[in-house]
């Protein structure tokens, strides 16, 4: 008969074999909620958005979404914060503290770190840091619809 002790030892070794993934490359490919608002699940998010290579993607399309792409803000006091590429293709996102986020540029970075497109200097406030929510796939509140990796 298996015991308790057996089961925990067969979870462990699953777990130690397998190991959480959050160290792989291969976590920034792939499908996690492209499009979607970031901070409506990871409250600890304090910036969240994708980057898309079509202009009207629509939400979880995970095909229209820019691997190894991610977004930085070129904040008008000279500093920039960089997003950490997360969980799916052309999720982005930090846990910065964001409190003093004046006006900045939004600026998307190819694997490289090349900037492949921004908006206009200084377009955005830090009331503008939920990407997804205005960069929809029709685009709401003058956003011209999806982040993409390209300028238009």
């Amino acid at each position: 008969m298996i015991g308790y002790k057996h089961i925990l030892l067969g979870l462990t070794a699953i777990v130690l074999i397998t190991g959480c993934g959050e160290d792989d490359d291969d976590d920034i490919l792939g499908t996690h909620n492209q499009g979607r608002d970031c901070q409506a699940c990871h409250s600890n998010f304090t910036i969240g958005g994708t980057v898309f290579t079509k202009i009207d993607a629509v939400n979880s399309d995970a095909t229209s979404a820019a691997p190894n792409h991610t977004l930085k803000l070129a904040l008008e006091a000279g500093t920039e914060i960089t997003l950490i590429k997360g969980y799916g293709s052309g999720n982005a996102y930090t846990t910065t503290n964001t409190s003093t986020v004046g006006a900045f540029t939004a600026q998307v970075l190819d694997a490289n770190n090349n900037v492949v497109n921004s908006s206009n200097t200084l377009s955005h406030d830090g009331d503008m840091l939920r990407c997804n929510t205005c960069h929809t796939q029709n685009g709401l509140n003058s956003a011209p619809g999806r982040i993409t990796n390209f300028r238009l």
